[in-house]
């Protein structure tokens, strides 16, 4: 473990060594400014972990430098700790009131000055921790709710094909149980990567028939192929067989992919998925002959925080999460993905992804 990095703020030389001496005696790794300026300048460079910060300084004061500080993003949450000589009731208020830490006169005593320090670098581990729990809860939401879509998607048009005509109700009563099973899968799947997550348990990988799996992510976009009059087809070995979770392969992964894929092609046209096997691995190929993905789209595709959310042929509306999560579950699976796109105004217009899976076949 690193140890942790403490960045010193004051004109006083003697100051410095003393907090210095006692700092490094205690495992800390240490990074000096004489000045506001100078300390702006290294933070804007070097990753600190806490800031101890005088105030009568010349040039910037601890006041400005500590709201210089707060206005840089990468540097905002930093805990600083004032040390100074002012021990006014009325300085102390002042300190803590636009947001210091806490505030320490001198002279000081070493005892609570490393208990504070690090009482402020244990808050501030807790901190991050809150803030990566909670944006893994955002992310597993955003998982949620984005697979949920299909198969609620197919129940639904299912049931409006039960009120047009009843008599197709026994028929696609299989359809709907299948819809209604995917969508409890996936809340499991959820529930068992957030276990994963958190080190509770390992995701179990077994073989799965990829054309099978295949057909039932088709299964559920039914109404979607239907609706732009899509034809797919599948070349696909019938033992051709990969190392993955049933239900994140076909409702997490494959579903996402062909949904897209629908999205972005016209009507009328058609899709095509292919599988090989190559070595110890599938490669699969997902490819549509629609608008394509612009190149600066293309290379965010993959990112949470830049979502490429944007219409599809027939205006349908898209969150941008759909690939970040695609290729979350991806590497679960040990796999990986490429995405080839050329724009609608190219020769060769349209999409491909390429998925690359284990396989649960001998090698070829």
């Amino acid at each position: 473990m690193k140890p942790e990095k403490i960045l010193i703020v004051d004109d006083n030389v003697q100051n410095i060594q003393i907090l210095g001496r006692i700092l490094s005696e205690n495992g800390y790794e240490l990074v000096i400014a004489t000045g506001g300026e100078e300390a702006i300048k290294i933070l804007k460079r070097i990753p600190v972990d806490l800031i101890l910060l005088d105030i009568n300084m010349p040039g910037l004061n601890g006041y400005e430098t500590f709201e210089k500080i707060r206005e840089i993003d990468k540097t905002k949450d930093i805990p600083i700790i004032f040390i100074s000589a002012l021990a006014e009731q009325e300085e102390k208020i002042k300190g803590l009131q636009i947001g210091a830490s806490d505030y320490i006169t001198k002279p000081f005593n070493k005892t609570e000055l490393l208990l504070r320090i690090k009482v402020h670098l244990e808050l501030k581990t807790k901190k991050e921790e809150l803030q990566k729990k909670n944006e893994k809860i955002q992310e597993l939401l955003r998982v949620l709710l984005h697979d949920l879509k299909n198969p609620l998607t197919g129940s639904r048009s299912l049931l409006e094909l039960f009120r047009e005509d009843k008599s197709l109700i026994e028929e696609s009563l299989p359809m709907l149980f299948y819809s209604i099973d995917a969508c409890l899968n996936i809340i499991n799947s959820i529930r068992e990567l957030n276990s994963i997550e958190d080190g509770k348990m390992e995701l179990t990988l077994v073989p799965i028939n990829l054309k099978e799996a295949i057909i039932n992510a088709n299964s559920l976009l039914t109404s979607k192929f239907e609706m732009k009059n899509i034809s797919i087809e599948l070349h696909i070995p019938e033992d051709l067989k990969i190392l993955a979770d049933q239900t994140i392969f076909s409702h997490s992964i494959m579903s996402n992919l062909i949904a897209n894929a629908i999205k972005f092609s016209y009507s009328n046209s058609s899709i095509i998925i292919s599988a090989e096997q190559k070595g110890n691995y599938v490669k699969i190929s997902i490819r549509d002959f629609g608008i394509g993905i612009p190149e600066k789209l293309l290379k965010d595709v993959f990112s949470f925080t830049k979502p490429t959310s944007r219409k599809g042929t027939a205006g349908e509306k898209g969150t941008g999460y759909g690939m970040p999560l695609v290729n979350k579950f991806i590497e679960k699976l040990n796999g990986s993905i490429e995405i080839q796109s050329e724009v609608e105004n190219e020769q060769k217009k349209g999409t491909e992804v390429i998925l690359t899976i284990p396989s649960a076949n001998l090698a070829k």
